[in-house]
């Protein structure tokens, strides 16, 4: 798989990934009106192919076929981030969402935020996005509920939360152990692997990726 940036002879293909991912993959969270309405805005995507342009979009190709997209605006909004429905769980999301994430890093951008589908929501929580509101959308007088949510990228803010992490567990393995035998600058190197290690295990476990959703 190759993640690469967007070109103007992508957008019909990638019109139709649109299109199918929602038809399919969040038929499960959504009803057939909701979905109709919602795919149905593919159209939106053919007039205004400018937008692709304009974001920082790219793609996720296997061999010369387009299986992902995704984009990402200069505030931090992640605009949109579809899966081909035959590479669902395949770490293909997490492919496109690191790519959009180091994106952002590199113009400054403290936060990340974006407006997930209830299909979407559980991929990102599992990479750190926290939830700040529930919402519904109207399209076309139909309403659909999504989700806003954010995620702290600025390193030194996670560099913050990473020692709070490992200094609230080094505290609490000497609580439970009573000062055992093991020096502190040990339990502290032990917990901040074991940190490390579970941010990589829910990183790779959150490939249940379906889409992003419209905004009001």
């Amino acid at each position: 798989m190759e993640i690469r940036k967007y070109q103007a002879e992508d957008l019909e293909e990638i019109v139709q990934l649109f299109y199918e991912t929602i038809q399919t993959v969040n038929r499960k969270d959504y009803s057939q009106e909701q979905v109709e309405v919602w795919s149905n805005r593919c159209e939106n995507l053919r007039k205004n192919k400018t937008v692709f342009e304009k974001l920082y979009t790219v793609v996720a190709v296997e061999g010369e076929k387009i299986i992902g997209y995704g984009n990402i605006d200069r505030t931090g909004y992640l605009a949109h981030l579809f899966v081909h429905k035959d590479f669902q769980n395949q770490g293909v999301a997490t492919a496109i969402c690191d790519e959009l994430e180091q994106h952002a890093k590199k113009f400054g951008i403290q936060k990340i935020s974006v407006h997930a589908s209830i299909t979407a929501k559980p991929f990102f929580e599992g990479r750190g996005y926290v939830l700040e509101k529930g919402q519904q959308v109207e399209l076309e007088g139909v309403k659909l509920t999504n989700f806003g949510m954010g995620k702290f990228i600025d390193f030194r803010i996670g560099k913050m939360e990473k020692i709070f992490r490992i200094t609230l567990v080094t505290f609490m393995l000497l609580s439970l152990f009573g000062c055992s035998q093991k020096e502190p600058s040990e339990v502290k190197k032990h917990a901040e692997t074991d940190f490390l290690e579970d941010q990589k295990v829910r990183e790779d476990e959150a490939t249940v990726i379906n889409s992003n959703f419209p905004h009001q």
